[in-house]
């Protein structure tokens, strides 16, 4: 018999009073219900605060936490620790979910026990449309610490598609103050990046069960509007992985002697990717291996995916 988890919702917010009502309003009507929805507004100056305490005042399981503005990294970090469900379920406050969006969620939980984080397809309306993520097949996707690591591959969606156990969301927003200080956006790189790095366990449902808003003030879309920002990003995201690789106990840099296991985090997936095969045959191209070794490797990952088909 399945042990009922209890469920948080986390939702940060830095004045987005036009949007946020959409948003906890698609989490209260969820067909599975969550135990608690966490609001962490995040020093809003366009009365957010007072806009929710007014509409939400008879919801018991909607709490508010409002504090001074920090970024939406220390919010999620913030939120993560007062939060009191088994199960974190992340929503901006710009976005919303599809009624069953929870259901589904706490479904791969209870059938997959190793499994610690959960994301799901997107849906963008607003200013663009169509599908978040081309891959069409739900999938465990086993680990992923090299290839997090020293690839740099993105295994996620935008933040209000992702769920972790506590105790991972806990691991990964174990964040110093330099890095929460400057990461005042894309908190998803270090949810995605950081799960990977520590060993989490992911699953990808491909059914698009959120809404992703897209409008002027998106700050993945506006990214590559201007090649300034997206350089300053990138040296960013080089010093968070150097983080999670020595959180890890990695090398800081990609060592030989490393790559060699690259075969063993392969075989973890039960249904991998051609995308995913060659990435890791990167890897092991990349090894201290004899040239023997690599290539018996790389004919075991190749035996591995045409099994899997």
């Amino acid at each position: 018999m399945s042990v009922s988890q209890r469920v948080s919702v986390l939702i940060t917010s830095y004045n987005y009073r036009q949007f946020i009502a959409e948003a906890v309003d698609s989490a209260l009507a969820q067909s599975r219900p969550p135990d608690e929805i966490l609001i962490i507004d995040d020093g809003s100056t366009d009365d957010t605060a007072a806009f929710l305490r007014e509409r939400y005042a008879n919801q018991p399981t909607v709490r508010l936490h409002s504090r001074e503005n920090r970024g939406q990294l220390a919010s999620f970090a913030e939120g993560a620790r007062l939060a009191s469900g088994d199960i974190l379920a992340l929503l901006d406050a710009d976005d919303r979910w599809q009624p069953d969006y929870l259901a589904r969620v706490l479904a791969v939980y209870q059938q997959q026990p190793a499994v610690d984080f959960v994301y799901a397809n997107m849906r963008y309306f607003g200013e663009r449309q169509g599908l978040f993520l081309p891959d069409p097949d739900s999938r465990r996707l086993g680990l992923s610490v090299l290839l997090g690591a020293y690839s740099t591959r993105w295994q996620g969606a935008a933040t209000s598609a992702m769920s972790l156990r506590r105790a991972l969301a806990l691991d990964v927003l174990d964040i110093p103050e330099p890095y929460l200080g400057r990461w005042r956006t894309r908190a998803d790189d270090w949810l995605v990046c950081g799960s990977d790095i520590l060993g989490g366990h992911k699953y990808y449902l491909a059914e698009p069960l959120v809404e992703y808003r897209a409008h002027g003030n998106n700050a993945w879309l506006d990214q590559g509007r201007d090649p300034g920002a997206s350089l300053r990003h990138w040296l960013k995201v080089e010093s968070m992985l150097a983080y999670y690789r020595a959180r890890a106990g990695l090398p800081p840099e990609v060592k030989a002697d490393v790559l060699r296991h690259a075969k063993y985090e392969f075989l973890t997936r039960p249904r991998p990717s051609y995308k995913e095969l060659r990435a890791y045959c990167r890897l092991i191209g990349g090894s201290s291996l004899p040239w023997n070794k690599r290539l018996e490797r790389k004919f075991s990952m190749w035996r591995h995916y045409l099994r899997s088909r």
